[in-house]
């Protein structure tokens, strides 16, 4: 009987680990993420920015959401969490 209560243990903190994982992923929505990106965007790109000049995509692979501000590019993970910024280059001369 002893031998066995290391893993239940395990088991049941890997259950409440995956548990939590998902109830804070359950929380972010698209709105939340253009949201915190957009206000992102507005403190990176300074003067003359506005909210308005951002819009989402969905994204591919493990980016969940693309949010797309003039010439920034953020890319979201499920959890909201940022996977990587780019910024596109203009045209060349």
């Amino acid at each position: 009987m002893t031998r066995w209560l290391p893993f239940g243990a395990l088991v049941l903190a890997t259950g409440v680990i995956a548990f939590v994982a998902g109830w804070q992923v359950r929380g972010v929505t698209e709105t939340d993420v253009i949201e915190r990106y957009a206000a992102r965007y507005l403190a990176e790109a300074g003067e003359g920015a506005r909210r308005t000049d951002c819009l989402a995509v969905p994204g591919e692979g493990r980016v969940w959401i693309e949010v797309h501000c003039k010439g920034f590019i953020y890319h979201a993970s499920r959890s909201g969490r940022l996977v990587f910024t780019s910024r596109p280059e203009g045209p060349q001369a």
